[in-house]
């Protein structure tokens, strides 16, 4: 069997690519896990868990038939919000606004937000790790001026055969028989488990050669548990006491430090995902338990070895989106990267800005407890050349910024929920849903719709919970709704629990102002393909309000593609437990035939073997599926070693069958423990 590992194309999220330039941030804005989520799904009393409820008599909302007249009723009021709410100047004032914030590289963490307090300890105690970072980029300038050519294709090829040696190990361990107590079976299973383990320890040190090889890849510290970083964040993130607040502080400062990276084209495609993968992969390898090659450390081994070439590369293309000479639309090309001397000398410039900046905030303060000796590139940045109370001004203009670009997004979204408010029920539930689907899912899904129709019935399922469908005092839109000096205090928002649901604050990061999907609420894409897509959603959202599947507990769920480091939340949702892996809808007949050949002529990579939540055992195939080598990865639920036994194809079908595959690393559920 060939084992050579054909993988997706690993889907790097540019969303936050510019808060790369960022060393501070204002910790008010990040509460996207809280700690106080409710750990019970308290359902009505007649929808029974535990089954697949069927049937007008329990749907959510029984919305008369036909489907499209409710689609194009729907579409219709949509097209009145976009001209309602829609503006064009709202749009340029969002990313004049955003660029112009995003783009100083510096923030500002706060102990109280309403009063503008500056945390001026937690920026001191960053101050020596600019120096270690300073010094760690200068090293590495050093080396690339000596050698900046770097090839580790013999390192990628190395590791992709001993990859193929560790999958055929798994295959063997994992279609042995518990039940089999045949002795001489016993000794080579063990002998199996033995020479995997080997061959898992030689990973680490072929992979650890090839990180130490480019250590300009790396970051001044290496490697970072990114996870441990998030935890220790998440312990103190929804806690309001004073020492919280400076714990938080100081542990998302090192957070920015080390989540950062250099720039291939300034301003664009920041390396930080491939440098905080290399972290994590290193940890993995290097803690792997077991004798059998997980699938997550395949998965991010294979995609990583994929890109890694272009970004140690001086000769890297790299795709750029510019506006085009008709504005409304924009165009994307291919330039030439800069090469990795300069990279790593714009990395350092920008450090080096951020320094002087923390420097001079912290001696505005006439706090400074220690005394810092300064090399004279920091004391050379412009910020150095202003007088006190032009620093003074530039802070005040860093936190105007933030501000307004903060209030404008809830102004946004209050006109938003004030329109839809008015709307029927149907109504507005299926713009909550349409807009969750089109903005947490998108494209990534398959025709069946799987991965949609699970994020529908997670937002029913949390429909059914108060937390989730109220807007409380202590979140931020509240202010903009029914409180304070912004909102109307007759507004009844607890009657909108479907737009509370969307707005419901730290549940749908594109709902922040500092991401720039947050204007897609009040700008909704209007192109061909966003129609489309809407159209399928809007589909997707009646069916499941006729007839929910409470059944699927969910109440949770994220993607560990997207994730910084690909790291893994579970262990972070100590009350919540994973929903077991499951198979995508059978392959029709008549398009199976392509891939029972490949499995007939053994012309397939075997990447792994799991328990379904239906019991059943799927292994997880890439199959050769046309002479162009284009490879389609599926389940099947046979038997391997016996479907070897048929000479045709048409004869083996009754040995199993053929199911879309569903990537768990692109969305993993969660549901509570109790």
């Amino acid at each position: 069997m060939s084992m050579n590992l054909k993988n997706k194309k690993v889907r790097r999220s540019n969303i936050l690519s510019m808060l790369a330039l960022s060393f501070l941030v204002i910790l008010a804005c990040a509460n996207i896990l809280a700690a106080d989520r409710p750990k019970q799904l308290d359902m009505p009393a007649d929808m029974t868990m535990g089954r697949s409820l069927v049937g007008s008599d329990n749907a959510l909302i029984d919305w008369e038939p036909p489907l499209e007249k409710r689609i194009e009723e729907y579409l219709s009021v949509h097209a009145e919000f976009i001209k309602e709410v829609c503006h064009p100047k709202d749009v340029s004032r969002y990313r004049g606004l955003y660029r112009g914030y995003f783009g100083e590289a510096v923030r500002i963490p706060l102990l109280n937000e309403k009063k503008g307090e500056i945390d001026y300890e937690a920026v001191e105690s960053s101050l020596p790790e600019f120096s270690k970072k300073h010094r760690w980029i200068l090293q590495e300038i050093a080396k690339l001026k000596k050698n900046s050519k770097y090839d580790i294709s013999g390192n990628i090829k190395s590791i992709q055969a001993l990859l193929e040696e560790l999958l055929s190990y798994k295959y063997q361990l994992n279609n042995f028989k518990d039940d089999n107590d045949n002795d001489n079976d016993k000794k080579i299973k063990t002998e199996t488990e033995k020479q995997s383990k080997k061959k898992l320890q030689e990973l680490f040190t072929l992979y650890k050669e090839m990180v130490d090889k480019i250590s300009f890849m790396q970051n001044y510290v290496f490697p970072v548990d990114y996870l441990a970083l998030r935890k220790n964040y998440d312990n103190y993130n929804n806690k309001r006491d004073i020492e919280s607040i400076k714990k938080r502080n100081r542990i998302f400062l090192q957070r920015k430090l080390l989540e950062d990276g250099a720039l291939a084209v300034k301003g664009n495609s920041s390396d930080r995902y491939i440098r905080a993968l290399l972290s994590t992969l290193y940890l993995r390898l290097e803690n792997h338990q077991g004798s059998v090659l997980e699938e997550d450390v395949r998965y991010d081994l294979s995609s990583l070895l994929k890109v890694l070439p272009a970004f140690v590369s001086n000769n890297r293309l790299v795709v750029i989106s510019e506006s085009s000479k008709k504005k409304k639309k924009r165009k994307k090309r291919q330039i030439r990267g800069r090469t990795l001397l300069a990279r790593m000398e714009d990395w350092k410039n920008k450090n080096l800005h951020s320094w002087a900046f923390a420097y001079r905030l912290v001696k505005s303060s006439q706090k400074s407890r220690q005394s810092i000796d300064l090399p004279k590139e920091v004391t050379r940045d412009p910020l150095f050349k202003m007088s006190e109370q032009a620093f003074a001004n530039l802070v005040k203009v860093i936190a105007i910024k933030r501000h307004t670009l903060r209030d404008l997004n809830f102004v946004k979204q209050r006109e938003v929920y004030r329109f839809w408010s008015k709307q029927p029920e149907l109504i507005q539930a299926l713009f909550t849903l349409e807009t969750i689907l089109f903005n947490e899912v998108g494209g990534m899904d398959n025709r069946s719709g799987c991965e949609r129709k699970d994020i529908v019935q997670l937002v029913i399922n949390r429909y059914h919970v108060p937390f989730y469908t109220s807007i409380a005092p202590e979140d931020p839109f509240f202010n903009y709704l029914a409180g304070g000096e912004n909102g109307n205090k007759e507004e009844k928002i607890e009657q909108s629990r479907w737009l509370n649901l969307l707005f419901k604050d730290g549940e749908f990061s594109f709902t922040y102002f500092f991401i720039p999907l947050s204007e897609r609420i009040y700008c909704p894409l209007t192109t061909k393909y966003a129609k489309t897509l809407r159209r399928g959603n809007l589909e997707i959202a009646l069916s499941m309000l006729k007839n929910p599947r409470y059944d699927f507990k969910a109440l949770r769920f994220f993607s560990r593609h997207a994730m910084l480091g690909r790291i893994d939340m579970s262990s972070i949702w100590a009350d919540y437990a994973p929903i077991e892996l499951r198979a995508g809808p059978m392959v029709e007949e008549h398009a199976s035939d392509i891939y029972w050949q490949a499995l007939l002529d053994q012309d397939y990579d075997y990447l792994d073997s799991f328990s379904g939540s239906d019991g059943k055992i799927y292994h997880t195939l890439e199959l050769a599926t046309g002479k162009n080598g284009k490879r389609s990865t599926l389940l099947f639920d046979g038997n391997l070693e016996a479907s070897k036994e048929k000479e045709k194809a048409g004869n083996s079908r009754e040995k199993g069958d053929f199911f879309y595959f569903r990537n768990n690393q692109h969305f993993k559920y969660f549901c509570p423990k109790n």
